[in-house]
This record gives structure tokens, sequence and C-alpha cells, in this order.
């Protein structure tokens, strides 16, 4: 009977992301998860989704991933025995400042201003 029961159990989601075994995986209080892998990457994805937020290129394996209590920075032990603390917030503006495009020249507007509020205390 216990075959039975086990047999009608299916994953609500499931992930590939990455290319050799799955060495450690951690809950985010997000409902995000984060999982290392054999491929030296750290990945971050949404749980309900399965959306991936982040590869984050370690330079060796990880294999043990742990968060603090907000779920703001990531502590990442690696076979070599180097222990690295990723600032999760940090990452994510850094990243979004690599994909960000100027939109218009604000130096010329800042520099108009200046010129005319110096014009206007010296003649005060």
């Amino acid at each position: 009977s216990s075959s039975s029961s086990s047999s009608s159990i299916h994953p609500i989601q499931t992930w590939s992301e990455h290319h050799l075994p799955i060495t450690s995986m951690h809950a985010l209080p997000s409902s995000r998860i984060v999982s290392t892998s054999n491929d030296k990457q750290v990945v971050i994805m949404e749980l309900f989704n399965g959306r991936t937020i982040a590869k984050i290129q370690m330079n060796s394996c990880i294999t043990e991933v742990i968060s603090d209590d907000m779920g703001y920075r990531l502590y990442l032990g690696s076979i070599d025995g180097t222990i690295y603390c990723i600032d999760l917030n940090a990452f994510a503006i850094a990243t979004t400042a690599e994909s960000a495009s100027v939109v218009g020249n604000c130096n010329s507007t800042t520099t108009n201003n200046n010129n005319t509020n110096n014009n206007n205390s010296s003649s005060s």
C-alpha cells in the first residue's frame, strides 16, 4: 500500500539550472531558494514560478550555503576551504547598474543650474 501512495505524489516544481550534481540548497525567507553545484554556480530562483533570479559563477565548487535570518547575505563554503559572503542587495544593485543604459545627459542641466546659482549669489 505504501508504493501506491508514493506513486501519487508529484513534485509541484522542478528545476534543472545546474550542469553537474547539486551540492547544497537553502530556502530564503523571501520565497526563494539558493542551490550550489559542482559546476561552481550559485543559482537563486523563485520557489513558486521557478524563475531564475541570478546565477553567480564562483572560482571553486561550493559545498555549503546558508543565509542570515533576513536572507540579505549568503555565506558559501567552498571545497578549497574558502568562505565567501555575498551581499544580495549589493549584487542586485551591481547587476542592475551593468544592464542600465543612459537615457539623457544630466550633466548639462546640472552645470547650467550651478552657473545660475553662482551668478545669483555673486549679485547679492
